[in-house]
C-alpha cells in the first residue's frame, strides 16, 4: 500500500474517533443540563444582587426590637403600688390601707371587693402594667372607716404608714423615694381599745389559748390553758 493510502486511512480513523468523542460529550452534556435544569426548577430561579462598597450603610447598626417577654419584664408598678401589693400578699387576711400623703388608699382587687361596701368611690391609676383600681379617704376619716371595716363587716385591717427614709437609705434606693411604707398596726375586733367609736359600756372579751408542746394528732388528750380578759 502506498504512503498516500495509509495517510487517508489514518485520517478516516481519526475523524471517527473525534466524531465518537463529540457524540459522547454531547450526550453527557445534555444529561448534565437536564439534571441541572431539574434542580433549578425545584429551587426556583437564581438571582444575583450586586452592591458597591460605598453604598453600604455606615456607622453602627440599629438595635434589634425588644422581645415581647423582655419588654414585659422591664415594666413594673410604681414603688407605692408595689409596696402595697407586697403587704397584701404578706397580710392575706387583712384589708390593707396605705398612707399616701394625706390619704389612706386601697389598690387592686380589694378595691373591687370592699370599696362599694363602705361607699368609697372607685378610680383607676395608670401604670406601665395597665390601669390599677384604687380608692381612698382622708387620713382624718380613719376611725370612721375602721368602724365600718372592723365592727360592721368583721374584717381585719392592716395599716401601712409612710416612714421617712434617711439620706443613706435614699442613696441606696436611687434617691427618688422619700418614704418607705410599713405595716405598723393590725386592727381587729379584739384590739379596738382607744378608738372613739368603741362603746365603753359594752364588754369586749379576749380569749387566749396556750397548748403545751406540739399539737398531737389527738388533741383531746393534750391539756391546754384558757384565759379571758375583759
Amino acid at each position: 500500500m502506498s504512503t498516500r493510502g495509509i495517510v487517508k486511512i489514518a485520517r478516516c480513523d481519526t475523524q471517527r474517533v473525534l466524531t465518537g468523542c463529540a457524540s459522547i460529550w454531547r450526550s453527557r452534556s445534555t444529561a448534565f443540563d437536564t439534571i441541572r435544569t431539574s434542580r433549578i426548577s425545584t429551587r426556583g430561579a437564581k438571582t444575583k444582587t450586586t452592591i458597591k462598597i460605598k453604598d453600604l450603610p455606615q456607622g453602627s447598626l440599629a438595635p434589634l426590637p425588644a422581645l415581647e417577654d423582655d419588654t414585659a419584664s422591664a415594666k413594673s408598678y410604681p414603688p407605692v403600688l408595689q409596696q402595697h401589693l407586697n403587704n397584701v400578699h404578706k397580710f392575706k387576711d387583712c384589708i390593707v390601707l396605705t398612707r399616701v400623703g394625706d390619704f389612706y388608699e386601697m389598690y387592686f382587687d380589694q378595691v373591687e371587693q370592699y370599696a362599694p361596701l363602705v361607699n368609697l368611690k372607685k378610680a383607676k391609676r395608670a401604670t406601665q402594667l395597665g390601669d390599677v383600681p384604687m380608692a381612698g379617704f382622708q387620713h382624718t376619716q380613719l376611725e370612721r372607716y375602721l368602724k365600718m371595716f372592723v365592727q360592721d363587716l368583721g374584717k381585719q385591717v392592716a395599716i401601712s404608714e409612710q416612714v421617712p427614709l434617711s439620706e443613706s437609705e435614699r442613696a441606696v434606693r436611687g434617691g427618688a423615694m422619700l418614704f418607705d411604707r410599713k405595716v405598723t398596726r393590725i386592727v381587729t375586733a379584739g384590739t379596738l381599745i382607744d378608738e372613739t367609736f368603741v362603746d365603753s359600756s359594752e364588754n369586749n372579751y379576749l380569749l387566749g389559748i396556750h397548748i403545751d408542746g406540739l399539737l398531737p394528732r389527738s388533741p383531746n388528750d393534750n391539756p391546754c390553758l384558757l384565759w379571758w380578759h375583759e
